[in-house]
């Protein structure tokens, strides 16, 4: 190559070209790492906020020593320490304090009140005890405050959260709170998240009148009883609504199809009876819809599945109900990715329409009543990881069109009336970790296609009629480790161990 060819084709290099900014920026963040902080005008408020705030440090442990440079003597104290921010202007009025993941242990110090320009407060994933205290809600400018995955206990102080009315986001899940769930709630909340508490008593019923901006509302994994309010339908900016793993009960209201921005609905794991109403399935911003495990019964309306009414549907967690038919829908949403509706009372057919799903990956329709054959329309799933379909009565051959399921990973087959063969076209289904064929009538021998699948951990075939030894290929696989062929009509002894063993 020339040299100047050469020459012109390093000072073309994108790389060469940004060397020069990227050494700016680096001389910029150094000069402004060494420059100190501006002194602070030590006014009386000022020391009364450098007071609270080493109050604040000595109610604690700190196993980092994250605030052990916080000097009052510093010309710059409270401003240039670690966590702390101060309001533009030199004021040195404490406006943020975020102290996250440093371990930081002991009680929460209500010398915090004295921070009266505080707008955030962000201590999360430490290992903050005892209660809130109520001094806390005479900051009248807080705006944020994030207290979740610390220890802390008791109820949330009463008129709390009413007092703070400029407070837009309030995080303390994963705590060890009691009591009941507050029901005045200021107006401008946007983001409340109680979850994973001991909060008891019932949602209160005015919810969704006191905080219209509600955005993100999660009350799940405590233990509220009574039902769930119709007033949560007041919640026209709502997103997100978690209310899994409680005590509820009663129907699920029909307003709340009135949260028209609603994205995910998941009230999992209560004692919901009733129907699942159409129009909250048809909610057209929906993209998670979760009822799994209650006690929803009747038929599994078609809105629920998609459609031109809710395209945007993308799970649908119907699991664990007393559902006992579908209203087949006429169309399926085209973004449909995960579909259960296991331990039902579903029957009949096996649904084939839902093939029209293709970018189905999970589908789940195990512990229900499907009969007749599995249709080689099963095939068209080429998206699908997770097929399972135990625990039903579906009879005849495993159609060999499964074998263009590519992706694959989990398939549960076991607990039917299965017979035929064991297709050897899941040898080309690389990706296979877990097969479940147990409880069937399969005969023949182990196809030794099944040594092609590599990434297989799990080979679950016991009470079939299997007959012969087992291929020599199943002998080589690595990942193998739960091999289970017990009631079957195989020969007696191995040629050797298997190399998982």
């Amino acid at each position: 190559m020339p040299r100047d060819k050469a020459a012109r084709c390093r000072t073309s290099s994108p790389v060469a070209s940004a060397m020069p900014l990227l050494f700016l920026l680096v001389m910029v963040a150094a000069a402004a790492a060494a420059t100190p902080s501006p002194p602070v005008p030590r006014t009386a408020e000022v020391q009364a906020e450098v007071d609270a705030l080493l109050a604040f440090r000595a109610a604690l442990r700190d196993p980092y020593a994250a605030m052990a440079g916080w000097d009052a003597a510093s010309p710059s104290a409270p401003c240039s320490w670690r966590g702390v921010a101060c309001a533009p202007g030199g004021t040195g009025r404490v406006v943020e304090l975020q102290l996250p993941r440093l371990r930081l242990a002991g009680p929460l110090s209500p010398a915090l009140a004295s921070l009266r320009h505080l707008q955030k407060l962000s201590l999360r994933s430490n290992a903050l005890s005892g209660a809130i205290p109520p001094a806390l809600a005479r900051l009248a400018s807080l705006r944020a405050v994030f207290l979740q995955d610390n220890a802390l206990s008791g109820p949330i102080p009463p008129s709390f959260l009413a007092n703070l009315t400029a407070l837009e986001a309030f995080d303390v899940s994963a705590n060890l709170l009691s009591g009941p769930v507050p029901a005045a709630l200021p107006p401008g909340l946007k983001y409340l998240d109680l979850s994973s508490n001991a909060f008891s008593g019932t949602i209160p019923a005015g919810a969704g009148a006191s905080a219209t901006r509600l955005q993100h509302f999660n009350l799940s994994f405590n233990r509220l009883r009574g039902t769930v309010p119709a007033s949560l339908g007041a919640l026209q900016d709502l997103h997100y609504l978690w209310l899994d793993g409680n005590l509820l009960e009663g129907t699920i209201p029909s307003a709340l199809a009135n949260c028209s921005a609603l994205l995910h609905l998941s009230l999992q794991g209560n004692a919901l009876r009733g129907i699942l109403p159409a129009a909250v399935a048809s909610i057209p911003s929906l993209q998670i819809l979760s009822v799994s495990r209650n006690l929803l019964s009747g038929a599994i309306p078609a809105a629920a599945f998609g459609g031109e009414r809710n395209s945007s549907l993308r799970i649908l967690q119907l699991g664990d109900n007393q559902f006992s038919m579908v209203d087949v829908p006429g169309g399926l949403g085209k973004g449909l990715q995960v579909v259960d509706l296991g331990g039902n009372k579903l029957g009949g057919p096996f649904p084939t329409w839902l093939v029209e799903a293709q970018g189905l990956t999970v589908l789940n329709l195990s512990g229900n009543a499907f009969t007749g054959d599995l249709p080689a329309a099963v095939g068209q799933l080429t998206s699908l990881q997770e097929l399972r379909l135990g625990g039903n009565a579906l009879t005849g051959t495993v159609p060999p069109e499964i074998g263009r399921c590519g992706a694959l990973q989990v398939l549960v087959l076991e607990e039917n009336s299965f017979s035929g063969e064991v297709p050897a076209a899941l040898g080309g289904l690389r990706r296979l970790r877990e097969v479940y064929l147990g409880g069937n009538s399969f005969s023949g021998q182990i196809p030794a296609a099944l040594g092609n699948l590599s990434w297989l951990e799990t080979l679950s075939v016991p009470k079939n009629r299997l007959t012969g030894g087992l291929p020599n290929e199943l002998f080589l696989l690595g990942n193998l480790t739960f091999l289970d062929l017990s009631d079957n009509k195989l020969a007696a002894a191995f040629r050797r161990p298997l190399a998982a063993c």
